[in-house]
């Protein structure tokens, strides 16, 4: 059953991937109005916004692969990935942003590429680690496959979830809308803001994603007493890092 969830959950996030992907890219113009874009930088936002709705397909397969492996405990293979794809967008954004090499200097868009070569990566090394560590090879047409009852399942736990996140990004969008109506400096300003906020909240999400992990297999086991205590001191620890 677990492994019908892995690939059933693997195919819908890519359809949703998709269509989203399919969003960006024919929606780009009107997102980039949405968000108050300065006239100057039009032409290359709208540049970096399609080319960047290319990795929304990859990401979201991503994100389901990653989460598996962290299900079955297997959390450090996929710190892993996200590393060797944070390096590879990083080398490419050097490679192209700066012309080493040789190479042409693409300025954002090289920067969008590099970035959807980084999430390819990170999608062929969980599928192999997919099926070199859950022994789980995912052939799209059973992960196509949809079983109701499974995806109901999912559904009742993801949306939750996903409506936090959304409730989180949408918010950092409109407040992004409104910076850039004070111009290029203040967006970038608050750009840097933003990195800077996510090394604050870094160890609570590291300890709020293995109090996950640890809190759903103590339910599953039926103890919950323990998963409530567990609860409880992931919190206070979480609390103390974090300020």
């Amino acid at each position: 059953v677990a492994r019908k969830v892995v690939q059933q959950a693997a195919g819908f996030n890519a359809l949703i991937g998709l269509a989203v992907a399919l969003g960006v890219l024919f929606g780009s113009t009107y997102i980039l109005q949405l968000m108050n874009m300065p006239e100057h930088l039009q032409a290359m936002g709208l540049t970096y916004l399609q080319i960047i709705a290319l990795c929304l397909l990859p990401e979201a397969i991503s994100l389901c692969l990653a989460a598996s492996l962290r299900a079955y405990g297997y959390t450090r293979e996929a710190m892993y990935v996200t590393v060797i794809v944070n390096l590879v967008t990083l080398l490419g954004n050097a490679l192209l942003l700066y012309g080493w090499f040789g190479l042409p200097q693409m300025s954002v868009a090289g920067v969008a590429f590099s970035t959807v070569v980084g999430r390819l990566v990170g999608v062929v090394l969980l599928l192999w680690l997919i099926r070199q560590r859950l022994g789980l090879r995912l052939h799209w047409m059973d992960c196509c496959r949809f079983s109701s009852d499974i995806i109901r399942k999912i559904m009742k736990i993801g949306l939750p979830a996903a409506g936090e996140n959304l409730s989180w990004m949408l918010q950092m969008m409109v407040i992004t809308s409104f910076v850039a109506l004070l111009g290029d400096k203040m967006l970038a300003t608050q750009s840097y803001f933003f990195q800077i906020s996510l090394f604050v909240m870094l160890f609570g999400i590291a300890i709020g994603l293995g109090t996950e992990i640890m809190i759903g297999h103590l339910v599953g086991a039926g103890e919950l007493d323990q998963a409530y205590h567990r609860l409880l001191r992931s919190l206070k620890i979480g609390l103390i890092v974090t300020v």
